[in-house]
């Protein structure tokens, strides 16, 4: 399980190898976020303290420049018909890792192609 502090393996906003990133993280409670950030391992660092709950996987995909608004609704949009309950915009209760997973990597293929 993942802590705070504990995402050396993720991209941070030093590395800008992509203009932003889109991940999915399911925590120890099986709640699955998905969402857009400029730096992956910053991001999850926030959401391990504030949830003060361990992470179990990440995943994530690079975003060339000026898609990820549209990526990002994608693939909440792809989540959103798959999990049983959605808090706020990003969160999913009832949604696999995997379904997330794939949600995210099919929006990122449909925003370069």
């Amino acid at each position: 399980m993942r802590r705070a502090g504990s995402f050396p393996d993720l991209p941070n906003y030093k590395s800008r190898q992509f203009s932003h990133y889109l991940y999915a993280a399911e925590f120890a409670d099986g709640v699955v976020k998905v969402g857009c950030t400029w730096s992956p391992q910053q991001r999850l660092r926030q959401l391990v303290t504030h949830r003060k709950r361990g992470v179990r996987r990440v995943a994530y995909v690079g975003l060339p420049g000026g898609t990820w608004f549209l990526t990002e609704r994608v693939a909440l949009a792809a989540c959103r018909s798959i999990a049983a309950k959605t808090v706020g915009k990003e969160w999913f209760h009832g949604l696999r890792f995997g379904e997330a997973v794939t949600a995210i990597k099919h929006a990122a293929r449909r925003s370069v192609s």
